[in-house]
């Protein structure tokens, strides 16, 4: 098949699910004989698209509809970005065989959300390319808002695992926030209890877009609050970050902080140690490798006695390998470190717990593994092991 329209439509809830459940012969498709063509390019096993008739062909098709929807769709300050820096990327990462049939595929440049996802991220935004794992984005107008469901964007990450375990991350985050509000609550008997929470590697902070898990409000300052508690939010990023003005509501701006500084240096700051409740660094073990236990260090620092701290170890799937492949991730896989499989994430988590105890305490515990979370999403597998820590009380 040409694209992903026409696989066949979901029975349940067709208005979301534009089209039918991934099977693992559509993922064939979907994924791997893209992340293939795309290694067998990178290794020079296969020629770029313009050497070969049909494939300048398909590229300039491609690039001509691309051209269209930014010189007809962006606003000015968009399409100036595009003249400036965006059209010469598409120009060259087309050249790949695989990225080239993941554009077809998914027809990407009829959404604003998938080519500014690809703009961001290979313009090194990352903090904005993250955020439409989420399901909100910015178009090309430079509007931000919920990706619609008739969008392939949105169709597209229905299905992706890369996707979907982000999301779960990020509601596990707000459900970990609303236990901690919770538990306060009921210990003082009152819901104005004051809570203070840390992201390391925060970006856009795209928790601030989701609510609890059963509906009955949220404890984020850039959503309507409908329970009285004080929530202080400390967000560690030294990248590309939108202005809090852009991301938060005006009342509740003085609520965050944003520090633009590597989360290592957080122990600097002398006013956040050990007064925060939870920290969390998602999605970022895998450019740490031998030094996770030092950033797991650094959250203990910060933390009051009980606090928690979550992060996860990415684990290699097909969606992994399409992201990194096909996709252009600005990181090249040879320099992550990633799991190859399940067992490997818990023997790492463990190894890496065991490593933070034992420099820094002489093996004497400073954190205990409270839970390892695995999630299957079928059919790509685990995308990644969760850990959630509890600090020790003080010796």
């Amino acid at each position: 098949m040409s694209s992903c329209w026409e696989l066949p439509r979901a029975e349940k809830d067709p208005r979301v699910r534009g089209y039918g459940h991934l099977s693992v012969d559509d993922l064939k498709e979907w994924a791997s004989d893209d992340a293939d063509l795309s290694d067998q390019f990178k290794n020079g096993e296969v020629v770029g698209n313009s050497e070969s008739r049909q494939g300048a062909k398909r590229k300039q098709a491609i690039v001509e509809r691309v051209e269209l929807a930014f010189s007809r769709r962006a606003s000015t300050t968009v399409y100036g970005e595009y003249c400036k820096t965006y059209r010469e990327l598409f120009e060259k990462k087309l050249e790949d065989p695989g990225l080239l049939h993941n554009f077809e595929y998914f027809n990407i440049p009829s959404s604003d959300f998938m080519l500014m996802f690809y703009a961001s991220m290979w313009a090194g935004k990352m903090a904005d390319a993250m955020i439409y794992l989420h399901n909100y984005g910015w178009d090309l107008k430079g509007n931000f808002c919920e990706i619609p469901p008739d969008d392939v964007w949105f169709q597209m990450s229905f299905y992706e695992a890369m996707n979907i375990n982000e999301r779960i991350k990020a509601q596990s985050v707000v459900d970990k926030i609303d236990a901690i509000v919770a538990k306060k609550a009921f210990a003082v008997g009152d819901w104005r209890v004051e809570v203070r929470v840390t992201a390391f590697g925060g970006g856009n902070l795209p928790e601030r877009l989701y609510r609890t898990s059963d509906g009955r409000g949220t404890y984020w300052v850039g959503m309507p609050v409908e329970e009285p508690e004080d929530l202080f939010i400390t967000v560690f990023d030294h990248g590309e970050v939108r202005p809090l003005a852009e991301l938060y509501n005006a009342d509740n701006i003085a609520a965050v902080d944003y520090i633009h500084d590597s989360f290592m240096n957080a122990p600097k700051n002398e006013m956040l140690l050990g007064t925060q409740d939870l920290v969390w660094m998602h999605g970022l073990s895998m450019y740490l490798g031998p030094r996770v236990p030092d950033a797991l260090h650094a959250g203990f620092e910060l933390l009051v006695d009980g606090g928690e701290m979550m992060y996860d170890y990415l684990i290699m799937t097909e969606s992994l390998r399409r992201c990194l492949s096909t996709q252009g991730w600005p990181v090249d896989s040879s320099e992550m470190y990633i799991q190859p499989d399940v067992d490997s994430a818990y023997r790492q988590a463990q190894k890496d717990v065991a490593a933070l105890n034992l420099r820094f305490h002489g093996g004497k515990s400073l954190f205990e593994i409270e839970k390892l979370e695995i999630t299957e999403i079928y059919p790509w597998g685990a995308p990644s092991l969760r850990v959630t820590l509890k600090k020790y009380s003080s010796m």
